[in-house]
C-alpha cells in the first residue's frame, strides 16, 4: 500500500503551476478511477473533489471534507535551468530534511492533497464519510475556493491541510486585495553614452504573509532606494525596471537598466559599494543580498525625466511590510503589504502589491492610500477584491476534539492561533457557513522560495494525527 510520501513522490513528477493544473487534475481523477471512488470536476472552477464512503460503525456520522490545493508556487534560483511547464520537481533529501534542486519544493500544498490521497487509498482505516476537494489556482487567485458551487459538498466538518507548523491550529486567516499600478510613460531619446544593468539579488525571499515580519529585505523597495539615492549624486536615465514574479511573494532579485556618462563610472561604482555596504549592515543578521552592475549594450530610448521622477518616487514612499500588528493576539501581524511585481513592458511600468489583512476596514484603508500616493506620483492605480477574511467562531466541537486527541497523543497542549496569509477556509466558511472548519499541516519552512524545505518527522507525525483525528469523530 502506498504511503502519503509515495503519494508527494508522484505528485512532484506533474507539473502544476497555478493556472496550469490540467495534468494534476487528469492525475487525480485516474487515482480516483484506479481506487474505486466517485470523483467529479466542477465545470467553471476546475476543483477536483473525492468521494469515500463511511468505514464500518460511522456511517451515522456527519461528513468530512479533507481540503488542500493542487497548484503550487514555481520559483527558482537565477542559475536553475528548471521549466515548470515540463518538468518534474527534483527531490533531495537530507536526513529528515525534503527540499527540491534549486526550486520551490511544492510542499505547499502538496503535502496536504498527498495526505488526503492516503487516506482515500487506504480502507483499513475508521472515518465518516469523506469529500476530498482539491482547489485549483489557490496560489494566485483562488480561483477555485471563489468559485466553487455552494451545493458541491454536504460535509459538516472540514479539515483544510493547508498550514505550515506543527502543534498549531488555525481557526482564523486574513483576507486580502491586490493593488495594481500603471505608469504610461513617454520615451525619449537618450544624451547619455553609456548603458548598465543594475542587479540586486541574493536576497532571502519567502511568503509575504508568513514571513513578512521576518525582516526579510524586498528587492522592489530595494531597487527603489538605490536608484532614488544614486540619483543624487549620478545623474542617470530609467530604461526599465524589473522585480519579483508573484504578489504572494517577497522579491529576491530585482534589475534596472539605466544610462549614464561613461565619466561618471568609477564614481557611480564607489556610490553602489557604500549603499551595498549599508544594505548589509541594516539587512544583518536576517538576511543578505549583492549589488551589481555591468555595462551592455547601448540603448537610446529613455523614458523621460518626469517619468523617472514619478517611478522612483513611488517604488521609495510606497509603504511595505507590516502595518499594524494585533491588539487581541500577541505576535499576530494584523496587516501588511509587499510590493511583489515590478515590470517594465515597452512604455509601461506596471506595480502590483498584495495587501493583507485580518480587518477589513484596514485593508481598504491601505488600498486607498496607495491610491492616493499613486496619483500624486502620476500613476494609474485600481484595487482589486481578492479574497475574504476567515473570523474566529467562538463555538467549534471540531476545534475542542482537535485539541483533546492533540494532548491525548503527544501529552502537550496545541496552540490555537490564526495566521497572517489567505487560506482559502475564508471561501468556504463564506459559501458553507454552517461548517466547522480548523486548518493544520507540518514543518514547512520558506515556502514560495527556492529554499523551500519540509521536515519529514513532522509530516509523519501529522499524517498519523490525522488517521487518528478521523477516528476519533466518532465523538462529536
Amino acid at each position: 500500500m502506498k504511503t502519503y510520501y509515495d503519494f508527494f513522490k508522484e505528485l512532484s513528477l506533474i507539473p502544476r503551476e497555478s493556472g496550469k493544473e490540467e495534468k494534476i487534475q487528469q492525475f487525480l481523477l485516474n487515482f480516483a478511477k484506479e481506487h474505486g471512488l466517485h470523483a467529479f470536476r466542477e465545470d467553471v472552477s476546475g476543483n477536483i473533489v473525492i468521494q469515500k464512503p463511511a468505514s464500518k460503525g460511522y456511517e451515522h456520522l456527519p461528513g468530512v471534507i479533507l481540503q488542500g490545493h493542487m497548484d503550487m508556487v514555481c520559483e527558482k534560483t537565477p542559475d536553475s535551468t528548471h521549466n515548470f511547464d515540463t518538468d518534474g520537481i527534483e527531490l533531495i533529501e537530507e536526513g529528515s530534511i525534503l527540499r527540491a534542486n534549486n526550486t520551490t519544493l511544492g510542499a505547499d500544498n502538496g503535502i496536504g492533497v498527498a495526505y488526503a490521497m492516503a487516506v482515500l487509498s487506504d480502507h483499513s482505516l475508521s472515518h465518516p464519510e469523506l469529500e476530498a476537494i482539491f482547489t485549483t489556482q489557490e496560489e494566485t487567485t483562488m480561483y477555485g475556493a471563489e468559485n466553487l458551487q455552494e451545493n458541491t459538498l454536504k460535509g459538516k466538518y472540514l479539515l483544510n491541510l493547508d498550514s505550515e507548523e506543527e502543534g498549531v491550529f488555525y481557526a482564523s486567516s486574513a483576507g486580502g486585495s491586490d493593488f495594481q499600478g500603471k505608469l504610461e510613460g513617454t520615451r525619449a531619446l537618450s544624451q547619455k553614452n553609456c548603458t548598465l544593468e543594475l542587479v540586486i539579488s541574493k536576497l532571502h525571499g519567502g511568503h509575504s504573509g508568513m514571513n513578512i515580519a521576518s525582516g526579510f529585505g524586498n528587492a522592489n523597495k530595494i531597487i527603489g532606494r538605490v536608484l532614488y539615492q544614486l540619483n543624487q549624486i549620478v545623474p542617470f536615465d530609467l530604461i526599465s525596471i524589473e522585480g519579483g514574479s508573484k504578489p504572494n511573494a517577497i522579491p529576491r532579485d530585482a534589475k534596472a537598466v539605466i544610462n549614464i556618462e561613461e565619466t561618471n563610472l568609477s564614481r557611480l561604482s564607489s556610490v553602489l559599494q557604500n549603499l551595498e555596504q549599508s544594505l548589509l549592515q541594516e539587512l544583518a543578521p536576517v538576511d543578505s543580498l549583492s549589488l551589481s552592475f555591468q555595462k551592455i549594450d547601448f540603448v537610446e530610448s529613455v523614458f523621460t525625466e518626469s517619468n523617472k521622477h514619478s517611478v522612483i518616487s513611488f517604488l521609495s514612499m510606497v509603504p511595505n511590510g507590516v502595518q499594524t500588528m494585533s491588539q487581541e493576539i500577541k505576535h499576530l501581524v494584523e496587516s501588511s503589504q509587499n510590493l511583489g511585481i515590478v515590470r517594465t513592458t515597452d512604455n509601461i511600468v506596471s506595480f502590483v502589491i498584495s495587501i493583507r489583512s485580518s480587518v477589513k476596514s484596514l485593508a481598504d484603508w491601505i488600498g486607498e492610500k496607495n491610491l492616493l500616493l499613486a496619483k500624486l506620483c502620476r500613476i494609474d492605480g485600481m484595487v482589486h477584491n481578492g479574497y475574504p477574511g476567515w473570523e474566529y467562531q467562538p463555538n467549534s466541537p471540531l476545534r475542542e476534539l482537535a485539541l483533546a486527541i492533540y494532548q491525548e497523543k503527544y501529552g502537550q497542549k496545541a496552540e490555537i492561533s490564526a495566521i497572517h496569509a489567505g487560506l482559502e477556509c475564508g471561501f468556504f466558511a463564506k459559501k458553507y457557513p454552517n461548517t466547522d472548519i480548523i486548518s493544520f499541516g507540518p514543518n514547512l519552512h520558506h515556502v514560495h522560495s527556492p529554499k523551500e524545505y519540509m521536515e519529514l518527522d513532522s509530516a509523519d507525525r501529522v499524517y498519523d494525527y490525522l488517521i487518528l483525528l478521523l477516528k476519533e469523530m466518532i465523538r462529536l
